[in-house]
């Protein structure tokens, strides 16, 4: 049974190495180069990051669409062998629509990795009576956005933009491999009997929503600083070349965050947890804003790798305590809310970005929405209490 659950856990973290830590975050390294090549704006590179999580968000409501039987190992393996070709393909074109159609596979492939990838690792935990163990399996995204960013920033100079991409591929094939042989048939419909609805159910529901409206508005911010980080620090003097490694920093702070947060979740509260990481985040989104010193730009880095999966796995636990019966309905709820949020918010801050000729209107702006997401989660815990 160890060996199952380990083999399992070791496929699931090489999957989302694979699929969201490369495949959907390795365009943030990389984007500086692409601009020097190509000519590609600060609009346009909004509008190409936004059509990637458009794709992640539809792939996500296809799958919640699609009968159980579409939701096999086929439909993972496909999703694996998507996300590796759409991440080589885009060395192959300096097209701008050639990216944008790479960069939807991207996140068609990269939402079915995560769904079905997670259900078979969320299964194996389950079977061997070990749940608590699933934040190992989100370590992929922080350890995969810390390779690509190392990868980048070590030897983009002597790759270039294209190959970037290609480095970045053949780590995804390697993680592929592993990720083929360790995951099996994702999770069978569940015949447990739903847990009865406590008492308190109207707050509880209030509460709920006033989660998915944070959740929406956490989608809109974080987003702006996962996109244009590396973009941001280039055009800081005292950065320059460095730059590059900062999308490392925000990987290694990132991979062990999901188990962090969610450790201090089970302690503190959910709750009290995630308006935490929302008030850190916010700190983490406005200081390239606020300074151009190295040193900011580094905490910045170290408290967005430190928040933004973990705010994911908060969310993801307390919507599990506000809706005991139907917590699969509300997961897909805050997903898709998520995503709308994610799709929003590179093409206005890119657009922000072309009309004022700096980030800083944009950044305010990210952390305005986090902050509105703090503020509802507040309202919603005083309703519940």
């Amino acid at each position: 049974m160890a060996l199952s659950v380990n083999r399992s856990l070791a496929g699931g973290i090489a999957a989302l190495l694979l699929a969201m830590g490369i495949g959907r975050f390795a365009y943030t390294p990389l984007l500086p180069a692409m601009q020097d090549a190509t000519g590609l704006s600060d609009e346009g590179a909004g509008v190409i990051a936004s059509i990637n999580l458009a794709g992640y968000l539809v792939g996500a409501l296809a799958l919640t669409a699609l009968p159980d039987a579409a939701r096999g190992l086929a439909a993972l393996r496909l999703s694996l062998l998507a996300s590796v070709v759409s991440t080589i393909g885009m060395a192959a074109s300096d097209s701008i629509v050639a990216w944008t159609v790479l960069r939807l596979i991207s996140g068609l492939a990269s939402a079915g990795v995560f769904v079905l990838a997670t259900a078979v690792v969320q299964r194996a935990l389950t079977e061997a009576r070990r749940p608590g163990l699933i934040g190992v399996h989100f370590i992929g995204v922080g350890s995969g956005i810390a390779l690509s960013g190392a990868t980048v920033a070590l030897f983009g100079s002597a790759l270039g933009w294209r190959g970037g991409w290609l480095a970045l591929g053949g780590l995804a094939t390697v993680a592929l491999l592993v990720a083929w042989h360790g995951l099996g048939a994702p999770l069978a419909p569940s015949t447990t009997a739903a847990p009865r609805r406590p008492a308190g159910a109207r707050p509880a529901g209030f509460a709920l929503m006033m989660l998915t409206a944070a959740y929406f508005c956490e989608g809109a911010g974080y987003i702006v600083t996962g996109t244009f980080l590396v973009r941001i620090a280039r055009d800081m003097p005292a950065l320059g070349d460095w730059a590059p490694h900062l999308w490392t920093v925000v990987g290694v702070a990132g991979a062990p965050s999901a188990m962090l947060w969610a450790w201090l979740g089970r302690r503190i509260g959910y709750l009290p947890g995630l308006i935490a990481a929302h008030l850190l985040q916010i700190v983490a989104i406005v200081l390239p804003a606020l300074t151009p010193e190295p040193a900011a730009a580094i905490v910045a880095a170290i408290l967005f790798g430190g928040t933004f999966m973990g705010i994911t796995a908060l969310t993801v636990g307390y919507a599990a305590i506000l809706a005991p019966a139907q917590p699969a309905r509300a997961i897909g709820m805050l997903t898709t809310v998520y995503g709308i949020g994610q799709v929003i918010g590179p093409s206005a801050a890119g657009w922000l970005a072309a009309g004022t000729g700096s980030f800083a209107a944009a950044l305010y702006g990210a952390a305005a929405s986090v902050a509105i997401g703090a503020v509802l989660l507040a309202i919603g815990a005083r309703a519940r209490h």
